[in-house]
């Protein structure tokens, strides 16, 4: 189950567009997910540089997918993660990976999240490498679905030039299947490894193609 797709732009003049106004949650018994696969997010990387070309190009782009636990069973198997894809791109090599992406929850302070899986390439599209930038980072986070991090803001730092970069917020409501969000605690763990990798194969096809 997802909230698909936020996406953050920096021009060189230090102007920032963002573009929130697509959200779209499957409930359960709907018979379809919308699947990140790796032609979906192409498609969705070409759309942004086909609506930001008329600037010629921009500094940085990242562009973030969330996924919901499919059930209450999930959501209590992966102690209250979800799954998060963030692709970067730029035009600066050594501005990537992304590092210190955390959330920020204004009355209870800052999580910090690790990638479980950083992948570095050069963008193949033409387009969107001219745009938004011929260099790629893809990572994968694991993001608590607390009741303290609804919504929360979601910020990282690029490894030089660019601190504080937001990429967006976790939705203020989750789906009606969570109706009791875990608290935060001292003592959050991170789901079984095998769980993680279960709901990673079926929501994110687009990983089967990097992971081995």
């Amino acid at each position: 189950m997802k909230i698909i797709q936020a996406l953050l732009v920096s021009f060189v003049f230090t102007f920032a567009l963002a573009n929130d106004d697509v959200v779209h949650l499957v409930g359960p018994g709907d018979s379809a997910y919308e699947k990140l696969s790796s032609l979906k997010m192409q498609n969705k990387l070409v759309a942004s540089a086909e609506k930001y070309k008329k600037y010629g190009f921009v500094d940085r782009a990242t562009h973030h997918d969330m996924a919901f636990p499919i059930d209450v069973n999930e959501y209590s198997s992966m102690n209250g993660f979800g799954v998060m894809w963030v692709t970067s791109h730029t035009h600066v090599k050594e501005e990537l990976p992304l590092k210190n992406l955390r959330i920020y929850m204004e009355k209870f302070g800052t999580i910090g999240l690790e990638p479980m899986y950083v992948f570095s390439s050069e963008e193949a599209n033409d387009l969107v490498s001219k745009v938004l930038g011929k260099y790629r980072n893809d990572s994968i986070f694991m993001v608590p679905f607390f009741e303290e991090t609804k919504g929360a803001t979601l910020v990282a730092d690029y490894s030089i030039n660019r601190n504080d970069f937001v990429l967006g917020k976790i939705v203020n409501e989750f789906p009606f299947l969570i109706e009791n969000p875990k608290k935060l605690t001292k003592d959050v763990a991170y789901p079984d490894m095998e769980n993680f990798h279960n709901m990673l194969k079926r929501e994110y096809p687009i990983s089967q193609d990097l992971i081995e």
